[in-house]
């Protein structure tokens, strides 16, 4: 079918929202009313993917209304220069927040040489089917015009000048080492050689202050855990604690405000015991399969509160573009010095790790559309796509139809290798994700249709996906938009069910969103016994009450019965096509202000044991309140609190029931200690 006229197309629907053309595609399908009955009729329950996308794909007036425009930012030296000059106009006013902003705005998009890509060995077709092929060096290119990085020079200069105002000598050293690798201004380079001295001169002073702290005696539990004690960071830890307190995230992985005013990380816990299918899974945990509600996960044995039960890396991730200046674009790590993205003005990396591993995964597709992205208002930087990974056409092709061919007879091995073998970063666990097209109306599927026909479009403008073997476009033909158009629509009903937030550390929003193959086959409770939360990329799952062997694990789809009543909760589940069946559910349990106090779950006990069994709720309830006080305070919570709150948690849950306010609060602290611990291991 022939395409509309692309210079009418693009008049159409310049600065549009997603939003803004499906209603326009709409109304023009609506001037024949018999014509859009007829089309409604096209896009409904038991056709294959393959006939819904060629449905929308041979409509004139998709073509017509929802071809999108691809928008360019691109990277500008007078840009850069002029951020840079506003960066320095804050500095001199002390707005230091403001100007790393503008110091990193100007380093995103300063134009950038090109990066050698070091080899990156993968299986290809072997095992690890579906992880990301090798891509060519010369998509790494820049602006290799001899000074063309002058302006990216300076910017890095003008930071490293604000780390050392707040006595980040770490940062500031790197930033030194980045303006002296490219073209630095030899006219000035006498000044940033005077301010590494300095730094290092600072840098080991700063050492020194240091170990003689360390070396004095600790005169009370208080002078340990006070955050950013000492003088030499004060600035710093302020400076630090007003970024975060600005922003609309705090990424969880980080405590800004450490010893010293030093950015630091909590470490990702490690499973010891892992399970032998599924290695993001402890042994703790048995995938199993049953018709009604798919696959599922049982305790193998007794697991105890904050035992960690699974540890899975997103297979692919975004997140809000609003913070796109301090947030890692691959690790999703909050970071104050970043490098950017050579191709783009949109994405940072924390260091030339990161930059390597994003351009080689999510990123590099995603590079040309996210200007794009965003003017549609796809959301985190829409996982439908990210889901491609750095596939092309071909790859897809031949995944897809040796994955038909391997199709198990047991539904749990579903995304398992010929090995039995679940590898999360495998498009084989993410192909085997189940997805919602069977339970939509024809309205939501022609919704996700018009998604993937928007996306399918940007794809071949981005000149990244339509490729031949040696990474070169090619004009791609009806067959071939439908093939891969049809791959969007798959993946855009598995994310419907699959999507899981990436929250901050007060765990009160989403930073992004992920896929996460593994915990995808977790269900839902409205009583949970497992709790999500998130460091950087990783996603772990802790128990968070005692979960005896043969238990279904279960955790909360943005629903729970302590803040929502039953009403509410079935409500909110309808996207999901299921009624919950849990115990808060069946006895549909009080919402927690109107919980009791305490509600012992043995009532035939005699007067002295339940004396004894209150004065231990007693005590581990008054222990949570003091967890929650410190870790709402300027203290610092450590391993000591949590290993006695799930102590606390195991003697709680025993003995009340679920549905009163004793032993929500110890849950609640058990959360907190969770997140705000900086080593749980």
């Amino acid at each position: 079918m022939a395409e509309a006229n692309p210079e009418e197309a693009v008049t159409r629907t310049v600065s549009k929202s997603l939003r803004d053309l499906s209603a326009c595609f709409i109304c023009r399908l609506r001037e024949d009313e018999s014509k859009f009955a007829e089309v409604r009729k096209r896009f409904t329950g038991g056709k294959t993917l393959h006939e819904l996308f060629a449905s929308i794909w041979d409509l004139k007036e998709a073509h017509e209304m929802l071809t999108p425009v691809l928008e360019k930012k691109e990277k500008s030296a007078a840009l850069a220069t002029e951020e840079g000059r506003e960066g320095n106009k804050f500095y001199q006013e002390k707005n230091y927040a403001k100007a790393l902003e503008k110091f990193n705005v100007s380093i995103m998009t300063a134009p950038h040489p090109t990066i050698t890509r070091p080899e990156i060995s993968t299986t290809g077709e072997g095992d690890n089917l579906g992880e990301s092929p090798p891509i060519n060096p010369e998509w790494y290119t820049g602006n290799d015009a001899e000074g063309a990085d002058g302006a990216l020079a300076i910017a890095y200069g003008n930071r490293s000048a604000l780390m050392m105002k707040l006595e980040l000598y770490e940062f500031c050293l790197k930033d030194i080492e980045l303006a002296l690798r490219h073209s630095y201004p030899e006219d000035i380079k006498h000044k940033l050689l005077d301010r590494k001295e300095r730094c290092l001169a600072a840098k080991r002073k700063q050492e020194l202050e240091r170990q003689a702290s360390a070396s004095l005696p600790r005169n009370s539990a208080d002078s340990v855990r006070k955050r950013g004690s000492g003088s030499s960071g004060e600035m710093a830890a302020d400076f630090l604690k007003r970024m975060v307190d600005n922003l609309t995230l705090t990424a969880a992985e980080v405590d800004p405000l450490g010893i010293n005013g030093q950015l630091s990380f909590r470490k990702t816990p490690v499973i010891n015991k892992k399970n032998s299918s599924y290695p993001c899974f402890s042994d703790s945990v048995k995938v199993s399969y049953h018709s009604p509600k798919g696959r599922y996960t049982l305790a193998v044995k007794d697991i105890s509160p904050g035992e960690v039960v699974a540890v899975e890396r997103a297979f692919c991730a975004g997140f809000i573009e609003e913070n796109s200046t301090l947030l890692c674009g691959h690790c999703l790590r909050f970071t104050l010095n970043p490098v950017p993205c050579p191709g783009c003005t949109m994405v940072i990396f924390c260091n030339d790790d990161c930059r390597i591993k994003g351009l080689s995964e999510d990123h590099w597709l995603e590079c040309k559309l996210l200007p794009s992205m965003i003017s549609l208002d796809f959301g985190p930087m829409c996982p439908a796509y990210k889901m491609l990974r750095n596939f092309t056409l071909k790859d897809i092709k031949d995944f897809r139809k040796k994955l038909k061919k391997e199709k198990p007879e047991d539904p749990v091995n579903l995304g398992c290798d010929n090995k039995g073998m679940y590898n999360s970063q495998s498009y084989r666990a993410v192909y085997g994700l189940m997805g919602d097209e069977e339970t939509l109306d024809d309205q939501r599927i022609l919704i996700s249709c018009q998604v993937a026909f928007v996306i399918t479009k940007l794809l071949h403008m981005s000149g990244r996906f339509f490729v031949n073997s040696k990474r070169e476009p090619f004009t791609p033909t009806r067959e071939d938009f439908i093939a891969a158009g049809s791959v969007i629509l798959s993946h855009t009903f598995k994310c419907h069910f699959n999507l899981i937030g990436v929250a901050d550390s007060r765990m009160e929003k989403d930073v992004g969103a992920g896929i996460f193959p593994t915990l995808a086959l977790i269900n839902h409770s409205c009583d949970a016994n497992l709790k999500f939360y998130t460091i950087g990329r990783n996603v772990v799952v802790r128990a968070i009450r005692p979960i005896k062997a043969g238990e279904e694990l279960t955790v909360a789809y943005g629903i729970c019965f302590e803040n929502s009543n039953l009403t509410e909760r079935r409500r909110a589940l309808e996207k999901y096509q299921f009624n919950c069946s849990c115990e808060a559910c069946v006895n549909d349990w009080p919402i927690y202000d109107r919980q009791d106090r305490m509600k012992l779950r043995e009532t035939r006990l005699t007067p002295r044991v339940r004396r004894g069994i209150s004065e231990a709720v007693l005590k581990a309830s008054a222990m949570a309140l003091q967890i929650r006080r410190l870790a709402e305070s300027d203290y610092e919570l450590n391993e000591q609190d949590y290993k006695a709150m799930c102590k606390a948690s195991t003697l709680v849950h025993r003995e009340l029931t679920r549905d009163c306010q004793y032993a929500n609060d110890v849950r609640h602290a058990l959360l907190l200690c969770f997140i705000k611990v900086s080593t749980l291991e």
